[in-house]
């Protein structure tokens, strides 16, 4: 007996389950090539018959073979699977080809995020191309607020807003950075109110790692007051040869340290350390790489932690 036809959308997954089950001879057998289950086939070719106002395949202990409805829309429904097949793969190519967006804090972009990504792309494959933005901590959760990159990576222990996920990777300690032959330099640790005394030189403002120091400090009464301001660690470090300190991380001066270039020292009582963390919107898909790529931070957390070997020194 003839059905009403549907009215309802028609989608290439009834398409695919009805071409499957013609070629493999079964519901069960269309069902282990769909990596579906039988249910789910059933119902889809119940869908598509729906559409078509008939019976399409019949069913019995012989499997499944096609009406004459079947026979005559098999060949179109293959067309249909092969066109849709196409379309899939053009539109994986066309995201392959786009970069990962990343924003990255200067301690991380610099320091550990390069390591990252090579760990990252030996199991992605060479063809990963990735963007990085290199800028401060509260650039990057702008960037990631506003959707001009996909992951972020910041270096302070703010909560993050809501509909903002964070994933902590790593602890960090900031430490006292002095030039080689400053009065400081070999000292086992620095009193927090010897700071007071000393030309102080730091990041500008927005810096993850400026924002955790001048905090912590503050909370003990010590307000530091900026003799210099840069926007890069780097320009930071070279400063330091005329003279004053600065409050840095202690991955950002290791082959400075081994090289006897720079001097670093803990405080005295004063615990400074952050959690390096991974930022994304928790509201909005990422896209397929760099949802791996958070995937794969979260894996190398949880098994044996995100570490950093510094290079060696010249």
């Amino acid at each position: 007996m003839a059905r009403a036809p549907s009215d309802t959308l028609l989608t290439g997954a009834e398409l695919s389950a009805f071409v499957a089950i013609v070629e493999t001879g079964s519901l069960a057998a269309a069902a282990d090539a769909l990596d579906l289950t039988t249910s789910a086939v059933t119902k889809r070719l119940q869908t598509l018959e729906g559409h078509a106002g008939v019976r399409l395949l019949e069913r019995g202990n012989f499997g499944a073979r096609t009406t004459e409805a079947g026979r005559l829309l098999y060949p179109d429904a293959r067309n249909a699977v092969n066109a849709l097949q196409r379309v899939y793969n053009l539109i994986r190519q066309q995201g392959a080809e786009l970069p990962m967006r990343l924003g990255a804090s200067h301690t991380v972009g610099e320091f550990l995020l390069p390591v990252w990504i090579a760990g990252f792309r030996s199991r992605a494959g060479a063809a990963l191309r990735v963007s990085a933005d290199i800028v401060n901590s509260r650039r990057v959760r702008q960037m990631v607020a506003e959707g001009s990159v996909d992951v972020g990576f910041v270096e302070d222990s703010e909560d993050e807003p809501e509909g903002v996920d964070s994933l902590p990777l790593q602890r960090d300690e900031i430490v006292v950075v002095v030039a080689k032959g400053h009065c400081w330099a070999g000292l086992s640790s620095i009193p927090p109110e010897a700071l007071l005394s000393m030309p102080y030189c730091t990041r500008e403002h927005g810096s993850g790692t400026r924002s955790v120091a001048e905090s912590t400090l503050s909370r003990i009464g010590v307000d530091l007051s900026p003799t210099l301001e840069v926007a890069s660690t780097q320009s930071l470090k070279r400063a330091l040869s005329g003279g004053g300190f600065a409050l840095l991380s202690r991955i950002a001066v290791d082959v400075e340290v081994a090289s006897g270039v720079l001097c670093a020292s803990p405080l005295e009582g004063v615990v400074l350390e952050r959690t390096l963390c991974a930022i994304r919107p928790a509201q909005r898909d990422l896209p397929p790489v760099a949802q791996r790529f958070w995937q794969w931070l979260g894996e190398s957390v949880s098994s044996s932690g995100l570490s950093y070997s510094p290079p060696s020194a010249p």
